[in-house]
């Protein structure tokens, strides 16, 4: 059931669809958004709440689960709709929630850039208010994924993201990418330090960070998939751009807030600026300070929520 009609969000259901299969998940959770109203009056939200398996589907309506059949008339599929007074993002995010999930699965809400500086869309607000892993679908899916480049700032938040990644892709190959940022170096350039004495610091950072790298690696043992690291100098966020256009990435995976820890609902750089304009799919990995046993409060199987905004 898909009320967006956008491409983006067809292309979010695709790569769902794939994962169900890939993954053998019995059943997942599909949102769509047909109204949300933010602005000076309350918010409101009119959505429906689908479980879809195979030969099956199920839908909550008032707050209740029971099994639905496609209609022959139109008009029976208003009793799908639920009116709840919260923006769209608060409504995905809690649902998420309460029903223990894994993994969201989003199309990003495109907007021009004047927009974007106004206000977030709900697709950012899913992200950064979400507790579990987000996928960000930016292009038509055409088969599993075969390339992935796993940013590493050797963070808890990057492990929790590379062993979400490692699930969803175990027949890709891995690229395990750091960028080494030599601290101070600004500082050392102003007060005129010679270039071959930076590069030199450079040099020994680049090799500490490979044999770090190396063992962060290990870490995830087992793991079946071809691997390659790779560590080069830079800010993360360029670093990370150029060597996903070099290997072909067509996903992206990040920690949620890194190192740089500022609270629940917080990204990181890296992830807010990669997440939102990509040109491959991004996997934001869950909040690990935040973890917890999923409650599984409808009884279903573990597994996705699909969100749609209409």
């Amino acid at each position: 059931m898909a009320t967006s009609q956008t491409q983006q969000s067809r292309n979010a259901e695709l790569r769902a669809a794939l994962l169900s299969a890939q993954l053998d998940v019995g059943v997942f959770d599909m949102i769509a958004v047909k109204h949300s109203r933010r602005g000076i009056g309350a918010p409101a939200t009119t959505f429906s709440h689908l479980e879809v398996g195979s030969g099956s589907l199920r839908a909550w309506i008032a707050g209740q689960r029971r099994p639905f059949a496609m209609p022959d008339h139109p008009d029976a599929i208003d009793s799908l709709w639920n009116v709840q007074p919260k923006s769209a993002a608060a409504v995905v995010v809690g649902r998420a929630e309460q029903m223990g999930a894994d993994l969201t699965i989003l199309a990003p809400h495109r907007r021009n850039a004047f927009l974007k500086m106004l206000a977030h869309s709900d697709s950012d607000e899913i992200v950064r208010h979400s507790r579990n892993a987000v996928l960000v679908v930016h292009r038509e899916p055409c088969d599993v994924y075969q390339r992935v480049l796993v940013a590493v700032d050797f963070s808890d938040d990057s492990l929790a993201a590379a062993r979400m990644a490692l699930a969803l892709a175990p027949g890709a190959h891995f690229t395990f990418l750091h960028a080494y940022r030599l601290a101070d170096e600004g500082l050392m350039r102003e007060f005129e330090v010679p270039a071959s004495v930076i590069d030199a610091y450079v040099v020994r950072g680049i090799d500490k960070a490979r044999e770090r790298l190396s063992s962060w690696i290990d870490t995830l043992k087992p793991m079946r998939q071809p691997r390659a690291r790779a560590v080069h100098s830079g800010f993360p966020v360029p670093v990370i751009r150029a060597c996903a256009r070099r290997i072909g990435a067509d996903l992206i995976v990040l920690g949620r807030q890194g190192t740089a820890r500022c609270g629940r609902d917080a990204l990181g750089e890296a992830a807010r600026r990669i997440g939102r304009d990509a040109d491959c799919d991004v996997l934001i990995g869950p909040a690990t300070s935040l973890l917890r046993p999923a409650s599984r409060a409808h009884g279903g199987a573990p597994g996705l929520v699909l969100a749609q905004e209409a």
